[in-house]
């Protein structure tokens, strides 16, 4: 005589590799939709780091020109105290009359360390303001500000 409790042991425990595999498969297509959004933001995230250095830059530029050229000898010779600008900035600047007109032609400015100056025994014969532009790039990325300053 047979044991009837012989025919349960050979009854279904557990999940069959095909469960296993389709569990599995769904697992990974519900990851994946998640995980490639956020590849996304990383590289956002790193452009944006290099946008704010390239702003600084140039906004230190900047600084660095409006706080010097309050002396009248700097803003005359078109030239910073500095020996350099950082690297990957240029700053130009464009002489206007008293009505904001350009007048002359774009140029840089000069960091020549602290040979800036010029003699008072000669003629000042600046503009009234200037446009300064300071153009910086970081890894890639450039920004540019402008900003008129008046004559010492």
């Amino acid at each position: 005589m047979r044991n009837p409790d012989s025919d349960h042991r050979y009854t279904q425990q557990g999940f069959t590799i095909v469960e296993v595999l389709v569990a599995v498969m769904l697992l990974l297509v519900i990851v994946t939709a998640v995980l490639a959004p956020l590849t996304g933001l990383f590289g956002l995230s790193r452009q944006s780091t290099q946008q704010v250095a390239a702003t600084n830059l140039a906004q230190a530029a900047i600084e660095q020109v409006k706080g010097e050229w309050q002396d009248s000898p700097k803003y005359q010779m078109n030239c910073v105290s500095l020996t350099s600008f950082p690297a990957g900035v240029q700053v130009r600047a464009q002489g206007m009359d008293s009505n904001f007109n350009k007048v002359g032609s774009e140029t840089d400015v000069q960091a020549t360390g602290t040979a800036c100056g010029v003699s008072p025994a000669l003629p000042d014969t600046s503009p009234t303001n200037r446009t300064v532009t300071a153009s910086a790039t970081s890894a890639g990325k450039t920004v540019s500000f402008s900003t008129e300053i008046a004559h010492p």
